[in-house]
């Protein structure tokens, strides 16, 4: 018999071990930038429902108090404001109808269609106003959350208060 002996030693070498760990950790980035994405347009929609609730509630506080209320936007807020003795007033010192300012990454555009100009991409027009009135009725107007990259959720509102939610492609949520 021989004195050398083949042991055939069974495993992985180091370059295929680190070969591996580049490729799961190319698949875990890949992942995470795709979650990213995910959670920019969930914010997007979160943001467009917050609105839709807080114009629901305005135009229920101003039927019941019988008070004209607006909210105006701007690039990156909104606040409300109330019709005291023919001048607009912020409504400043209310829990719920406080100013409101969007995540940094994201702007409103916003299109009021009683034919009064839209709030631009130039920043030339700097805030859009839509009227709540005591009557129920709410100033038409169209509204988009824009994330910097230029995606964007939608929501437009008929003159009865009436909101319907969409996506950047159009289709009715």
């Amino acid at each position: 018999m021989s004195a050398r002996q083949n042991h055939h030693i069974a495993g992985f070498s180091l370059l295929e071990i680190m070969v591996v760990l580049v490729i799961i950790g190319g698949l875990f980035s890949f992942a995470i930038i795709s979650m990213q994405r995910g959670d920019i347009h969930a914010s997007m929609v979160e943001e467009v429902k917050r609105v839709t609730a807080y114009l629901e509630a305005a135009q229920e506080e101003a039927v019941l108090k019988n008070l004209e209320l607006a909210m105006r936007f701007e690039y990156d807020s909104y606040s409300f404001l109330q019709l005291q003795q023919g001048k607009w007033e912020v409504i400043e010192e209310d829990r719920v109808f406080k100013k409101y300012t969007l995540p940094k990454k994201m702007r409103f555009y916003v299109e009021v269609l009683d034919g009064s100009t839209p709030m631009a991409d130039d920043k030339s027009v700097s805030e859009a106003m839509v009227l709540i009135l005591s009557s129920g009725e709410v100033s038409p107007f169209e509204l988009s959350v824009a994330a910097m990259d230029g995606r964007r959720y939608s929501m437009r509102s008929n003159f009865m208060g009436g909101t319907e939610m969409f996506d950047p492609q159009g289709s009715s949520q």
